[in-house]
């Protein structure tokens, strides 16, 4: 009978930041098709920990799925260990998948830019080991050029009344390992939408920073301990405003 193990990459599973809904789904999946799982496998992002946990899961297992740990960032961490894992330093464009990339992204009206819009950091990289270089990458790629666009878009915003939405990140909240560049730029682009948001009121411009967060199991629990609380609400009510201001 094949067998299969299913390795999930980020510290955020093994924090307990997200919940690991992937290999239920793939599990299933898998059973369906007669491929037995022997394992489900929490990986952080290191690249000597990528590259020695999955080197014993293909010795032991016909098949191994790697999901999560994929960023469109320019330093993510699972691509250069994977190429370290299968001896090679090139990289394949699948076409059929990168033609469904094209078809999600278009349909949501969205541009399809060569890191999928994404900004790029040193992912993984503790503070003490931080260059300059990754530093000003985080900084120039997040928080300079959300700074350039609002700058930009302002004469057109007073005119129209219109909406800044910007997107800053849990990584800075909560202080996330190896995020410092990233996190550091997330927070100024909050810290600078919420000044935009006092001068630019006046104007009758509208400015809004979402910091996307996953719906944990210790956010499940407080929920259920204390389903009254003032925070849950709030944060639905945040939730649907930001939803609405999107789909408008």
């Amino acid at each position: 009978m094949t067998q299969a193990s299913i390795c999930t990459i980020g510290d955020e599973i093994l924090i307990g930041q997200i919940v690991d809904t992937n290999s239920s789904h793939i599990s299933q999946a898998l059973n369906a098709l007669g491929v037995k799982v022997t394992r489900m496998l929490s990986i952080s992002d290191a690249h000597d920990e990528i590259v020695n946990s999955l080197d014993r899961e293909l010795a032991a297992n016909d098949i191994v799925i790697v999901t999560g740990g994929l960023g469109p960032t320019k330093d993510d961490i699972t691509k250069p260990a994977l190429a370290c894992l299968s001896g090679t330093t090139q990289y394949k464009t699948d076409e059929r998948q990168l033609e469904i990339i094209h078809k999600i992204l278009s349909s949501r009206g969205l541009d399809v830019l060569d890191i999928n819009i994404a900004q790029a950091s040193a992912s993984g990289v503790t503070l003490e080991n931080h260059t300059t270089e990754q530093f000003d990458l985080a900084m120039y790629s997040g928080l300079y050029a959300t700074f350039y666009y609002m700058q930009a878009c302002y004469p057109y915003l007073k005119e129209t009344k219109g909406s800044v939405i910007n997107f800053a990140s849990g990584a800075g909240l909560f202080g996330n390992f190896g995020q410092s560049a990233y996190a550091a730029a997330k927070e100024g682009i909050r810290g600078m939408s919420r000044v935009a948001a006092t001068e630019w009121t006046k104007d009758g411009i509208g400015v809004f920073v979402v910091c996307p967060l996953a719906w944990t199991a210790q956010l499940e629990k407080f929920k259920n301990e204390f389903p009254e609380s003032k925070y849950i609400e709030e944060a639905e009510e945040y939730y649907r405003k930001a939803l609405k201001i999107v789909n408008e």
